[in-house]
């Protein structure tokens, strides 16, 4: 028999759970920084990743709206 560390098959729930928490492991560890508030609570600032890698380049012309 497989250990519980091997199983082969998981159930949809299961494999969901597991995504979420290494999701959750990785996004905490990566350039976490912990700040304490101007009310005294502390909480993790994190920086947000952008969508886009590259501006796209903004277009000569307009075009016509219309047919204007």
């Amino acid at each position: 028999m497989a250990k519980d560390s091997e199983q082969r098959s998981y159930s949809v729930d299961e494999m969901m759970e597991q995504l979420k928490k290494g999701e959750r492991a990785k996004t905490r560890s990566e350039d976490a920084e912990l700040v304490t508030r101007s009310d005294g609570s502390k909480a993790m600032r994190v920086r947000r990743r952008k969508r886009r890698k590259d501006q796209l380049a903004s277009p000569k012309f307009r075009r016509r709206r219309y047919g204007l």
